[in-house]
């Protein structure tokens, strides 16, 4: 059996290299590399961590808490709002249950989601983007605007309580089915 070296013209690392490898390992591993495909993946609602005004909307009936059961696949981010009458997220809404997400827009280096949602009539632009606070906890924070202008950009702050869409949450009819 007949064994080939092969050379490379490539230098060996210099110890430099390597220590800076190391300390870009030891800092994704302390602070936390999130895989960026799946930032926005989830059940995103109001929490106890929050006061609970942050965490609703006023859709023109009043207002509602949402929570979003995103799941996010490479460039595109597909899912469900449910809304909801108290930051309990019990029970839905009579105006509108549900409304599928219609992802427009996706910035994995800010971090940033813009998409639409239909309800009741009503179409409405959602911004969002991640954040975290001291404690390194994640929230979707942005604003919430009608489309048609009749009433002002709400602010809203959401925080994750499921790291992946659970086979459980929510199904949305597509609208006309």
């Amino acid at each position: 059996m007949a064994f080939m070296m092969f050379t490379t013209s490539l230098p060996a690392p210099s110890g430099l290299a390597l220590r800076l490898h190391a300390v870009a390992l030891l800092v994704c591993l302390a602070v936390g590399c999130e895989n960026p495909n799946q930032a926005f993946s989830g059940r995103w609602g109001p929490s106890e961590s929050i006061d609970p005004v942050d965490s609703s909307i006023d859709l023109g009936a009043g207002p509602v808490w949402p929570q979003l059961h995103l799941g996010h696949y490479g460039l595109e981010v597909a899912g469900v709002a449910t809304f909801h009458p108290t930051e309990l997220v019990t029970g839905p809404t009579s105006t509108c249950a549900c409304s599928l997400v219609e992802h427009r827009h996706l910035n994995l280096d800010t971090q940033a989601l813009v998409f639409t949602t239909e309800c009741g009539g009503e179409m409405v632009d959602w911004a969002l983007a991640i954040t975290r606070d001291e404690d390194d906890q994640v929230f979707l924070q942005g604003t919430v605007e009608r489309t048609d202008g009749s009433g002002p950009p709400q602010t809203l702050r959401l925080e994750r309580s499921l790291e992946s869409v659970d086979p459980f949450d929510p199904f949305c009819e597509e609208p006309g089915s």
